[in-house]
Order: structure tokens, then sequence, then C-alpha cells
């Protein structure tokens, strides 16, 4: 009896190293951003703000503003990108980073996505004005968590755009 105890034992010992075990797949190898990509903003805002905070917080000269759904420039947008195009003609060593944003309307997917296209249009239209491409960087962040604090429709439109941030 004992000896049959053992082979068991040693039995199931060997089943059990040999189990096979889900595959994790190790985590995506993330390109780490260099610094002047992802610019560090001073916060403006307390922890919890309201929506008259988030509101007065985007700046509109630094900012530009969309249509609810919608990637396309308008006429103001397009006047303040040529302002923009200047300034950083005139300084070739300037940078932009083009942040983009959404409302909270959409799903995550689609709000990271339509930031996305609008990040793309501002891009597009810049270099089409002569700036050039090593002087600007990009990314979306769909909506943000401040996005979710608005309500309003007078806050999510100030959630519908695209951030303009220099640094040298």
């Amino acid at each position: 009896m004992p000896q049959g105890y053992l082979v068991c034992l040693l039995l199931s010992c060997l089943l059990s190293a040999c189990a096979v075990r889900p595959a994790v797949p190790p985590p995506a190898a993330v390109p780490a951003a260099p610094a002047a990509a992802v610019p560090k903003r001073p916060e403006k805002l307390p922890e919890r703000p309201d929506e008259a905070q988030i509101i007065a917080a985007v700046d509109a000269k630094e900012n530009l503003f969309f249509v609810q759904g919608s990637a396309e420039l308008d006429a103001a947008a397009n006047q303040a990108l040529a302002q923009h195009a200047l300034r950083l003609k005139a300084n070739p060593r300037q940078v932009v980073t083009l942040v983009g944003h959404a409302d909270d309307l959409g799903s995550p997917a689609y709000d990271l996505a339509i930031a996305e296209r609008r990040v793309q249009a501002v891009y597009k239209a810049l270099r089409g004005l002569g700036v050039g491409a090593t002087q600007l960087r990009s990314y979306s962040v769909g909506s943000e968590k401040l996005s979710l604090a608005c309500r309003s429709e007078a806050c999510r439109r100030r959630m519908r755009r695209v951030e303009l941030v220099y640094s040298e």
C-alpha cells in the first residue's frame, strides 16, 4: 500500500508539473516618449472642478474648437491656425504639441478616435501652411476626466478641441 501511495504521489507531482497554464502575454513594450513630446502643463484646476472652473480654464487662444462629432476646421480655426503657423515659422526651434480632446457623449473608443481625427486635421493644416514636421508633436486623450464633469452643452463644447501646447 505505501508503494502504491508513493506511485500515486509521484504521478500527481509529475502531472501537476506538466499542467498547461494559460499563456499570459508580456506587457506590450510602449516606446517611451521624449519629455518634449508630452509637455508638462501646470495644473490650473482644483481636484474636483465644477463646470465654471473647467470652462474658465480652457484658453481660447491656445485651443481650436469643433462641432460635436466633427473633425472639420471652420473659418475661425483656419484663421487661428494661420497665426500659429506664422509663430512657428518665425521660430523654427519652437515645437507645438497638438492634444486632442473630446466630450463624453460617445464611447471611450469613439471619443479617442474623434480626438485623433481632429489632431490629424490640425496637423495637416499646419503642414499645409508651411510648418515643419519636426515642430509638430501630437497625442489624443479623448474624453479625459475633465469632460466627465461636464453636464451642460457649454462645458461640453469646450471639451471638443485640439489644444496647442508650445515648448522650446
